[in-house]
C-alpha cells in the first residue's frame, strides 16, 4: 500500500510483535512521550530504557534481526565456498543453510561483495537463547 500511495503510514498498535513484522520504524511511547524511535531491530538490540525492553521481551529475535547484526564483520570470507547469504536477511530465513554449513557462511551487501561471515554459533544464539548479542566488528 506504502508503495502504491508513495505516502508514510502510521500504524498504532498495542501488538508488538505486529509492529515489528510492519514497520521500518517504530516508536515507543510511555505517558503520551516517544521514549525511543528506533528500527525493529534496533529496539531490541539496544532498548532505550526498561521499559522498552519490557516492550520487546517477547519479541521473537530470530524473525526481526538481520544477518548483519549479528554476523563477523572482520571474518575473512575469501577462502569460503559454499552458500551464500545477504545482510538484510532475517535469521528465520537462512538459519536452516548456516545450521546445516560446515564452516562460516559468506555474507554478501547490497552490492553483492562479501562483507564478512556468520557462524552456526552466532545464529543458534539468537535462536535458543531468545535474545541477540550483536556481533558487529565495523
Amino acid at each position: 500500500l506504502q508503495t502504491i500511495l508513495r505516502k508514510s503510514i502510521v500504524f498504532v498498535t498495542h501488538d508488538c510483535s505486529e509492529a515489528m513484522r510492519l514497520a521500518d520504524r517504530i516508536a515507543i511511547m510511555k505517558d503520551g512521550e516517544i521514549v525511543q524511535l528506533s528500527t525493529p531491530e534496533q529496539l531490541v538490540l539496544s532498548p532505550a530504557n526498561d521499559y522498552v525492553a519490557a516492550f520487546t521481551r517477547d519479541v521473537r529475535r530470530a524473525e526481526v534481526l538481520t544477518v548483519a547484526s549479528v554476523m563477523d564483520h572482520t571474518a575473512s570470507a575469501a577462502g569460503l565456498t559454499g552458500p551464500t547469504i545477504q545482510a538484510r536477511d532475517k535469521i528465520v530465513d537462512v538459519a536452516g543453510p548456516v545450521l546445516s554449513a560446515t564452516d562460516p557462511v559468506r555474507v554478501l551487501g547490497s552490492d553483492g561483495a562479501a562483507i564478512g561471515a556468520i557462524s552456526r554459533n552466532a545464529v543458534l544464539a539468537v535462536l535458543l537463547s531468545g535474545t541477540a548479542r550483536a556481533h558487529n566488528h565495523s
